[in-house]
């Protein structure tokens, strides 16, 4: 199904205005999957990375998502994975044996390590569960930074704002110097990329 995915991404990203423009893309080799992580802002930002990624990705979407009409039985038929509540530890660990899964098979797993959409478009704190992901599959992580996102459409918000948005691929990152002890300083560091740029 990811040709109707890719297509009714670039869909979208036409259809409401948005004009993207994508730099560091060919820096990385897509012959392999990654953990992808990036700066949420609201919930066009999905279609916009997935109108100008070259490889198959699925992402980690609210629980609650999953029992809407028709968009939660799409969901489900593409196979997004579903995180549950915070605080509901159990649930966190099988949607993250999920990713596992569907890494193992070839394809990359998006998260968004700020847990929510930010409602200033100011990077918000990481949480360590897509860390931990990744230094557990020893799978490089791909970082993607959004800009624009917060100018077209706020958290919350019907209106949308056409314009320019930029996103930003940043070279591949090794996990292998890190381990389950150093994950905050893994986190740390692509954190700052965000920031410096």
């Amino acid at each position: 199904m990811d040709f109707i995915l890719k297509s009714f991404a670039r869909s979208m990203v036409r259809i409401t205005g948005i004009r993207v423009k994508a730099v560091g893309v060919e820096n990385i080799d897509w012959s392999k999957p990654y953990i992808i992580v990036f700066n949420h802002t609201n919930i066009f930002d999905h279609f916009v990375i997935y109108s100008v990624l070259p490889q198959i990705a699925r992402g980690v979407e609210k629980e609650s998502h999953f029992r809407w009409p028709i968009y939660g039985l799409f969901l489900r038929r593409v196979g997004q994975i579903p995180i549950a509540p915070r605080g509901d530890t159990k649930r966190a660990i099988a949607a993250l044996e999920k990713g596992k899964e569907l890494f193992r098979k070839g394809i990359s797993v998006a998260i968004a390590p700020e847990g929510t959409r930010s409602p200033t478009g100011d990077l918000l704190p990481f949480k360590k569960g897509a860390f931990h992901l990744a230094i557990d599959l020893e799978a490089d992580i791909v970082a993607i930074r959004l800009t624009g996102m917060h100018a077209f459409n706020q958290k919350n918000g019907f209106l949308l704002n056409p314009g320019d948005v930029g996103v930003q691929f940043f070279p591949a990152i090794s996990t292998k110097p890190y381990t389950k002890k150093n994950v905050a300083d893994l986190r740390d560091r692509i954190r700052q990329l965000f920031l410096d740029t």
